[in-house]
């Protein structure tokens, strides 16, 4: 486990590691509400945006990408990746 971030309104997590996979749990009895799964490597870090109240989650890897989520559909809505200027993990 790399991270845990925390939503800024509801009762819910945000964690994910070596096992490429972003996780979010419900707060309160652990169940897991959502995977979000694409990442190549390892996850580095995840966090609910901000600047909507928390309505996606963004996410970057080891292998030089960053993702946007919809915790609705579990569905990548975005992906950055720049091979040219990231030769390392983000």
């Amino acid at each position: 486990m790399n991270f845990v971030e925390w939503h800024p309104t509801a009762p819910l997590l945000l964690t994910g590691g070596k096992d490429m996979v972003v996780w979010m749990l419900n707060a309160v009895n652990g169940k897991v509400m959502a995977n979000f799964i694409g990442h190549e490597d390892e996850v580095v870090m995840a966090n609910f945006t901000k600047a909507d109240g928390g309505k996606q989650v963004i996410s970057c890897s080891a292998d030089r990408s960053i993702r946007t989520w919809s915790p609705l559909t579990n569905e990548c809505v975005k992906t950055i990746k720049n091979d040219l200027f990231h030769q390392s993990g983000i």
